[in-house]
C-alpha cells in the first residue's frame, strides 16, 4: 500500500499542474454517461427489498446523528441552479436531478440560499421510504434549511469534477478513487453491500453522498456509481 502511495503522489503532482476546477470547462464539459451500464429493474428491486429488511432496525436517532461522524465530508455538494418551479436541480459537478413534482415548488427559493459568497450547501443520500416517491431512488437535502426532495439522476456530473474508480478489491471491499486532481480516497464498503459492488468496474464515476440508513456510524458515505445505477454505503479510510 505504501509502494502504491508513493506512485499515487508522484501521479497527484503531476495532475495538480493541471488547470484548477471550473478552468477550461468549455472543452472539459463531458459528462460521466448515465446508467450505460446499470442493473436491470428486477435486480434493482431485490437490491432495495434486501435493503428495506434491515430497516426493522434503523433507529432514527442515529440516521438523525449521522453527519456528527463525519470527521471530513466528502459528501458536500455546492448547488448550481434550481430550474423554474423546482422540476431540475443542477449542482456545481454538473450533474443534474429530476425532482418529485410534489417537491419542487418547495425548492424553488434554494438558489436564494448563499452563505459567506458560497452556494447553497446540498448533499444527496438514498430514498429510504418506498412506500411514498417509491420512484424516486435518491434525495438531495439542503444543508443550510433541512429541505429535501425526492430525485433521479437525469445528467451524470462532468467528468473532470467527479471522482473515478482507481482500484476495487473484490474480496476486502475496498473501492479506491481518484479524481482528475489526483485527489484519492480508499472506501471500506459495508458488509450488506459486498454484493452490489461485484457489479462495479474500474473507470466507473462515483458521487460521493451521505448514508442516512441505521448504519450511519460505521459507514457515514452512500457512494453512487453513475454508470451502473447502484449504490453502497462505507467508511473513509483503510
Amino acid at each position: 500500500m505504501k509502494r502504491k502511495m508513493i506512485g499515487l503522489f508522484a501521479m497527484g503532482v503531476t495532475l495538480l499542474a493541471a488547470p484548477a476546477f471550473g478552468e477550461g470547462l468549455s472543452v472539459e464539459k463531458i459528462r460521466a454517461s448515465v446508467g450505460s451500464e446499470c442493473v436491470s429493474a428486477e435486480r434493482f428491486l431485490e437490491i432495495e427489498e434486501e435493503r428495506e429488511r434491515e430497516s426493522e432496525y434503523e433507529n432514527e436517532e442515529i440516521v438523525a446523528k449521522a453527519c456528527n461522524y463525519l470527521y471530513y465530508d466528502y459528501s458536500l455538494q455546492y448547488l448550481d441552479s434550481v430550474s423554474y418551479e423546482g422540476s431540475l436541480i443542477t449542482l456545481v459537478d454538473g450533474s443534474s436531478w429530476v425532482t418529485k413534482p410534489s417537491d419542487g415548488r418547495k425548492i424553488q427559493h434554494w438558489s436564494d440560499y448563499y452563505s459567506d459568497g458560497a452556494p447553497a450547501e446540498v448533499y444527496l443520500t438514498s430514498n429510504n421510504n418506498w412506500i411514498f416517491g417509491k420512484d424516486y431512488k435518491y434525495r438531495i437535502v439542503n444543508r443550510m434549511t433541512g429541505e429535501s426532495a425526492l430525485v433521479n439522476i437525469a445528467d451524470g456530473p462532468y467528468k473532470k469534477l467527479c471522482f473515478y474508480i482507481w482500484n476495487i478489491d473484490y474480496y476486502s471491499g475496498i473501492v479506491e478513487l481518484m479524481d482528475f486532481q489526483g485527489v484519492y480516497i480508499a472506501f471500506n464498503m459495508s458488509g450488506w453491500d459486498k454484493g452490489v459492488l461485484e457489479g462495479w468496474q474500474c473507470d466507473d464515476y462515483v458521487i460521493v453522498g451521505r448514508n442516512t440508513r441505521w448504519n450511519a456510524s460505521s459507514n457515514p458515505y452512500l457512494l453512487i456509481n453513475v454508470n451502473k445505477l447502484t449504490n453502497v454505503r462505507a467508511s473513509a479510510g483503510l
